[in-house]
């Protein structure tokens, strides 16, 4: 229900971007079609161009951005530090990280918040807000004997799935696994802070309304 009435708070918008022909639209390369699917769509239609999309991690696409090789970025919001002044963030909803283990796991049935052994919980890569909001978080609750492994999202879902892993994740880029009984919620009575995820724009971008654009979307 949230993404979707991020959705409409993104579609609803009068888009005037009828200076370009086609809008360069990048998306993190982990975000599920479901999440973006109809913002695309939309803007297709109603603005009657091309929308191009480009996939990859991070650090690439503030890259492209900064460069003006896209246009619009759909993300989690990202550590300040890892991109230029000149990048701005419009907030669409928020996403939420969690701690998640196949069906099977053998920590479904035991906490570790109070376990001797060392236990190795699997997250996104350190550069990312998941990442540092795990290690925020192993701080503030004060769990000890974790080990962090860092690795891509792709390579923690397969790793899951073989293995009896904990792996401290975004809950939304795997409803479809959620759904389907491969994978669980691990409740260990820890709040995590929730995620802001939207769109990040270029103010320099050279599309002349951009900036109007995502005024609109503030107010």
């Amino acid at each position: 229900t949230q993404i979707k009435d991020a959705i409409n708070t993104l579609v609803n918008i009068e888009i005037n971007i009828k200076q370009t022909s086609i809008l360069n639209f990048g998306i993190h390369t982990n975000m599920p079609r479901d999440i973006y699917r109809d913002i695309i769509s939309t803007i297709k239609q109603r603005e009657n161009i091309a929308v191009n999309i480009e996939k990859a991690p991070t650090e690439d696409m503030f890259s492209m951005l900064e460069k003006q090789k896209i246009d619009l970025y759909l993300s989690k919001k990202q550590p300040e530090d890892i991109h230029s002044e000149s990048i701005k963030f419009v907030k669409l909803g928020v996403f939420h990280d969690d701690f998640f283990v196949n069906t099977n796991s053998k920590y479904l049935d035991k906490s570790i918040l109070n376990d001797d052994e060392k236990i190795t919980i699997y997250t996104l890569r350190n550069i990312s807000s998941t990442s540092r909001n795990l290690e925020s978080l192993l701080k503030e609750t004060n769990l000890k004997n974790i080990e962090i492994r860092n690795a891509t999202f792709n390579t923690i879902i397969e790793e899951m799935q073989s293995n009896d892993i904990i792996a401290y994740i975004t809950e939304e880029y795997i409803q479809e696994e959620l759904k389907s009984g491969k994978l669980r919620k691990l409740d260990l009575e820890i709040e995590s802070p929730a995620i802001e995820f939207g769109i990040y724009y270029n103010t320099n971008n050279k599309i002349k309304n951009i900036k109007k654009i995502f005024d609109s979307i503030k107010e």
